[in-house]
């Protein structure tokens, strides 16, 4: 009796390990060789819910034309356990964990877009829920840059040079920018690594441009 219990416990606990396989592999995909020409050269950018499918051309190619690397386009869906549901949106620093173990070291970095809000905690102003544009990691989990913030009120070529500077500036922290306390340039000359504080208006003021001090620390020629 005790058998033919146990078989059917067998069967059902190998039911369960494939179906949790099936599922794990959906969410964090395997990249065939053929799918990563550079490997460990290469810049993905990830799509993440990111709505404005249009102006993810001139994104890459501003990047590519930047950090002279290659880029490539991917996409995938946010992922669930970084949704807040208290303020309807994603936490970034979840995020960031996503896309580390969605890299498996096959990319340099994975600079993810997304038209969604985000937020991180705040341990300077001691806010738990800080809504943010944009968060890379130096330690190169990858970044997460958001449209949300930045759409509003705006043309569309200035929504594009806007979402260009976030996106250069979250790369730019996953190359080491910068070690100062903050991570942020603190260069009297103009940078796209300053510290935006959240303000619109510091990011329009930013050149599509790092100053000379932090091209040498990632050793960046022109």
């Amino acid at each position: 009796m005790k058998t033919i219990l146990i078989i059917p416990i067998i069967i059902l606990c190998a039911v369960i390990s494939i179906i949790s396989c099936n599922n794990s592999s959906k969410k964090i995909p395997f990249f065939s060789k053929k799918e990563i020409p550079y490997k460990s050269d290469t810049i993905l950018i990830l799509n993440l819910e990111f709505k404005e499918t249009k102006l993810l051309k001139p994104i890459m190619d501003k990047v590519t034309s930047f950090y002279h690397l290659p880029v490539i386009l991917k996409s995938s869906q946010l992922p669930q356990y970084a949704y807040y549901k208290p303020r309807n949106r994603y936490r970034a620093d979840s995020i960031l964990n996503f896309l580390e173990r969605y890299n498996k070291n096959h990319f340099r970095f994975i600079a993810a877009l997304t038209s969604k809000d985000i937020s991180h905690t705040n341990t300077q102003k001691k806010v738990k829920d800080y809504g943010i544009i944009g968060l890379g990691s130096t330690n190169n989990k990858g970044c997460i840059s958001s449209s949300f913030k930045l759409k509003k009120n705006v043309t569309e070529a200035k929504f594009l040079e806007r979402l260009q500077k976030v996106t250069l500036h979250e790369i730019g922290h996953n190359h080491g920018l910068t070690k100062v306390p903050g991570h942020h340039c603190s260069s009297a000359y103009p940078c796209f690594m300053k510290d935006a504080k959240g303000k619109l208006t510091t990011i329009d003021n930013w050149p599509m441009d790092l100053c000379k001090d932090c091209r040498d620390e990632i050793g960046l020629k022109r």
